[in-house]
This record gives C-alpha cells, sequence and structure tokens, in this order.
C-alpha cells in the first residue's frame, strides 16, 4: 500500500525496504538522499494540504480498510478498535444519524459504524465512547440502521474513556454545542460555573494495556486502531506502551492538533485571524511541556513503527519519520509556514516489519 502511494508520488525516486526480521529486531530503513530531498520539496510546496478538512484524508483512508485487510493480515476475523466512537450531529437531527443509514462519505458519521456497514461479518469491531448517552446511542444506531443491524452483534461499545492510568474522568458540559464537552480536571466547582460549566458524567478510563489484557486472546493483534479523543491522544498513548512493546497493532491513526497542548498552541493558532505571523519553538514547547510531532514519531520509532502525515484531497501518506522527519511538519508549531485556519490533522503510524 504504501510503496503504491511512494511509486504514484515519485516514479523516479528509489528507496531500499528494511530487511525482515522478528518484530523485536527490526533494521532500521535505510533513506536515500534522493528520497528525503523529494519528501520535503513536496511538503514546502503544499502548505495547505495537512488540513484534515481537505477531502477527509483519513476516512478515504478508514473506507479502504477492506482492501488493507485482504492484503495484510493473517488474522481469521481482524479486530478494529475506535476511540472516540460517537455519533456527533447538528440539535434536532437524531433521527437522521441514528436511525438511517448515511451517506458514506458523511464527514461525522462514526467510524465504528462505518466499518460494521462496510465490512460486516468480516471484522470485530470494539468501540469507546466516555459519555454514556453517545455510547448507548452508538450501539441503538448499529441495532437500528439498515445497513448495520444484521451484523450489529460484531460491535461491542464500552461507555468509558480511555487514558494513560486506569481510573476515573469526570466530565462536564461547557454548552458551546455537540462537542462542548470537556475534562472538568482540577477546576474548582467556582471555576466550572464561572465558564458555564455543568459537571455531567463521572466515567471509567481503561488503559489500551488493560483492555488488551482482559479481552485481546493471546497472540492476537488489533488491526487497526483509530484515536480521536479531542486533546487525549498522548494520554491514549501513554497507556499502550506494552501493546507497542510487543507490536500487537498493525496500523494506528491519530488526531494531531492543538488540543495536544491547548495553553500553548491554541493561542497561536487564534492569531491567524488577526494576521499574525508568530511561530513556537521547541524550547517554548520543552518549557510548556508540550507533546510534538517529532516526540510523537520518536515513540513510534522506538518501537519500530513508522509516522506519516495524512495529506487530503487527493489522500497522500507524506513520510515523517526517520531522515524523513522536518521541522517543517511541525504543523502546531508553524503559523508562518501552514496557510490552514487551524491545527486539526492526522497521522497514520505503520508497524515497520508489516
Amino acid at each position: 500500500l504504501l510503496l503504491g502511494f511512494w511509486r504514484a508520488l515519485y516514479p523516479k525516486a528509489t528507496m531500499r525496504s528494511p530487511q525482515a526480521s522478528s518484530p523485536r529486531h527490526v533494521r532500521s530503513p535505510v533513506f536515500t538522499h534522493e528520497c528525503v530531498s523529494a519528501v520535503h520539496t513536496w511538503a514546502r510546496h503544499h502548505t495547505t494540504g495537512f488540513f484534515v478538512g481537505h477531502g477527509n484524508g483519513l476516512k478515504s483512508l478508514t473506507t479502504s480498510l477492506g482492501s488493507f485487510i485482504d492484503a495484510a493480515t493473517n488474522e481469521s476475523v481482524p479486530m478494529l478498535v475506535d476511540i472516540g466512537a460517537g455519533l456527533y450531529y447538528p440539535k434536532g437531527q437524531r433521527e437522521k444519524y441514528v436511525l438511517r443509514d448515511p451517506d458514506l462519505d458523511a464527514p461525522d458519521e462514526s467510524d465504528a459504524l462505518l466499518w460494521l456497514r462496510n465490512l460486516g461479518a468480516r471484522v470485530s469491531i470494539t468501540a469507546f465512547e466516555p459519555r454514556p448517552d453517545k455510547a448507548l446511542e452508538l450501539a441503538e444506531a448499529a441495532a437500528t440502521r439498515p445497513g448495520t443491524r444484521n451484523n450489529s452483534m460484531r460491535l461491542t461499545v464500552h461507555a468509558g474513556a480511555v487514558g494513560g492510568s486506569e481510573g476515573n474522568f469526570t466530565f462536564a458540559n461547557c454548552h458551546s454545542g455537540e462537542t462542548g464537552w470537556q475534562l472538568a480536571g482540577n477546576r474548582s466547582a467556582a471555576q466550572l460555573k464561572k465558564e458555564r460549566c455543568t459537571v455531567e458524567y463521572t466515567v471509567p478510563v481503561h488503559t489500551l494495556d488493560a483492555w488488551a489484557a482482559r479481552a485481546l486472546p493471546h497472540g492476537r493483534s488489533v488491526f487497526y486502531l483509530k484515536v480521536d479523543t479531542e486533546g487525549g491522544e498522548i494520554a491514549v498513548l501513554d497507556g499502550m506502551s506494552k501493546l507497542l512493546a510487543r507490536q500487537r497493532v498493525e496500523l494506528m491513526s491519530f488526531e494531531y492538533a492543538y488540543g495536544w497542548h491547548k495553553t500553548l498552541y491554541q493561542p497561536l493558532w487564534r492569531l491567524v485571524a488577526q494576521g499574525d505571523i508568530g511561530t513556537i519553538t521547541y524550547a517554548d514547547a520543552e518549557a510548556a511541556g508540550a507533546p510534538t510531532l517529532k516526540s510523537f514519531v520518536q515513540r513510534m520509532e522506538a518501537n519500530s513503527y513508522d509516522t506519516y502525515l495524512v495529506h487530503g484531497k487527493p489522500t497522500v501518506l507524506v513520510p515523517v519519520y526517520g531522515a524523513f522527519y522536518n521541522y517543517s511538519f511541525e504543523v502546531c508549531m508553524q503559523i508562518r509556514t501552514y496557510r490552514q485556519p487551524w491545527c486539526w490533522n492526522d497521522l497514520l503510524v505503520v508497524r515497520r516489519s508489516n
């Protein structure tokens, strides 16, 4: 798959593939100067290209999972995991979004329901949704929609969050629409009231390592893991160190956006509307304890996984691991470079020896 994307982009470029070996002893890939130069040149000419809304690049990849499964797995029933799986739709349109099959390319469709509709009995799906009402709604949609009800038993819905440690999260509704839900965190009742937030739910928090120990049979792997948790992606990563070390996930996608560290990234990108050309340095990020694309890529590389920025319209996977990495790929820091209105992007992560 990746080689096909690569050949379509750069027919004359060459790259030596890493030799196959056991998961614990995967050799580092060798990069030619031509390949690295081609990727960096391409990126310089696509400075509006990583915005996730451009053709919903990740969505077009997830709808292709059937062909990926045919080509790349030995599992009889591959497992797909959707973290942040709830249906979020305009007020008053519940019947349209919950009880009917939407268009296949609907941008706000739950990936878990999309997989259930497209792949049905071929897969086993686990979905995590922290809002209890949305978790119930997801199960109802699976059992009611014409395109999913015959295979609804293939979907397991957990009403809970996924994070870096087991415990509980308290969620507050800050009344800014369907996605106005936030972690209450350490904010006092007075602070929550000042911010017009109302505490609604306290929900259990799972780590993927603990979930895998309970629910994933010995020797089985997750074929595809989708993580879209509105800024909680790094916490999810913190809770899956054993899965990564044992290479028990084949493909992963993570949202890469200002929510990784809102106090650092969000104010900067709000300046876009004011015509500001500010930027953030690594020193700023380190001082604030903010995750960066580089730190994410390095964590993945340590477990022999390669990371790609997803470029939309048309969908292109842009390598950002190893020698391909460049500071210009730090989209959340690069207000001077990227002319997109928001830092909101997707990453695809692939097990290297796949």
